[in-house]
């Protein structure tokens, strides 16, 4: 499959997920509905975003993006569950691990190789 058509059923799928989560929340605020602790699980939908990305990458640069959703999207799951006690007032210092990491890995990964520069010329 290509990669244009792969990116469409991508697109379909969040789109579709995003209706289904918003009438539930409609209906949650109407109280048809009670979704209540299934809420908490929310930030599965940035880890889903991170895996659909590192499917889809090519380069280290689409890898670092992908890790960043998943980075993410752990780190607000962790917070939502209290996992170790965690939560958002006291995992703060976890972002600028993550963020550091982030330049690390840029650092190392988006420069042209020697031969790949040398064509550039």
């Amino acid at each position: 499959m290509d990669r244009e058509r792969r990116h469409a059923y991508w697109q379909l799928g969040i789109g579709l997920f995003l209706v289904i989560v918003g009438i539930l929340l409609l209906l949650d605020r109407f109280d048809i509905v009670v979704v209540g602790p299934v809420w908490h699980f929310w930030p599965l939908i940035l880890v889903a975003i991170g895996l659909g990305r590192i499917a889809d990458a090519r380069d280290a640069r689409e890898y670092r993006k992908a890790f960043f959703w998943l980075f993410f999207g752990g780190w607000f799951l962790v917070n939502e569950l209290h996992v170790l006690s965690l939560n958002y007032h006291n995992s703060w210092p976890l972002l600028m691990i993550g963020w550091g990491i982030s330049m690390l890995w840029k650092s190392g990964n988006d420069h042209p190789s020697p031969q790949e520069d040398s064509h550039a010329h």
